[in-house]
């Protein structure tokens, strides 16, 4: 089985953020995730996208909006103009739920087409059940092939819900990617790969742009492990 591992990357600097992408090539990453929203100047994300699909690694750009653990705080229209931008250089790009709520950003969506969209939603601290949670995928899919679910549980019962998609949603092989985030909850990213994620995300060694993300290495070795375990 292969597992492929996606390593996010985010700095202030172009320069630097094209830097940490080759280094999360050489450190084996299958896809790199461009956290654009990081950006001092967002009209420097083209630049960003250019240089790091040149290197031959798959990409998905990324604008993640404040409400939802990012930094991006502009309108819609701001989003729906850098999203029209960056999609049609970007092999996927990733679009939040909030943004995705505005008519300016779902017409981008509309014109880049679902297979280029991972569709995502960041949900806050428990108060979801496996229910709530398939209804958030759901909606999600009317606008992604790829669809993104990450929670933040306080509980290891709510990050167990949140793996427990996979089984709850008949498409979800190959095109549902669901995890939860923080320390405790490391283990979800590498066993989401086992339930049928197409990828799941890592970090470069002591660059973690999320709490929980593991190393490229790390991810992959940890779902070796949890397939022989659970053979």
């Amino acid at each position: 089985m292969r597992f492929r591992v996606c390593v996010s990357v985010a700095s202030k600097s172009h320069r630097r953020m094209v830097e940490l992408a080759r280094r999360a090539q050489q450190e084996g990453a299958d896809l790199v995730e461009l956290r654009v929203d990081w950006l001092r100047r967002l009209d420097q994300a083209e630049y960003v996208v250019r240089e790091v699909r040149s290197m031959g690694i798959e990409t998905v750009t990324t604008l993640r909006s404040s409400a939802e653990g990012g930094k991006f705080e502009g309108g819609p229209e701001e989003a729906a103009s850098v999203l029209r931008r960056l999609g049609p250089r970007s092999d996927l790009i990733d679009i939040d739920s909030t943004a995705l709520s505005h008519v300016q950003v779902r017409e981008v969506v509309a014109e880049l087409g679902r297979s280029r969209v991972i569709a995502s939603s960041h949900l806050g601290p428990d108060g979801f059940s496996r229910e709530n949670l398939a209804s958030v995928a759901e909606g999600l899919r009317e606008y992604g092939e790829l669809v993104k679910v990450v929670t933040r549980p306080s509980s290891l019962e709510g990050a167990l819900t949140t793996l427990s998609l996979y089984r709850a949603l008949r498409w979800a092989k190959g095109n549902l990617i669901a995890f939860s985030v923080g320390r405790e909850y490391a283990f979800t990213r590498p066993m989401s790969l086992l339930l049928g994620a197409p990828f799941t995300y890592a970090a470069l060694k002591g660059m973690a742009v999320a709490p929980g993300q593991m190393t490229v290495e790390e991810t992959k070795s940890a779902a070796r492990s949890l397939a022989e375990l659970l053979a």
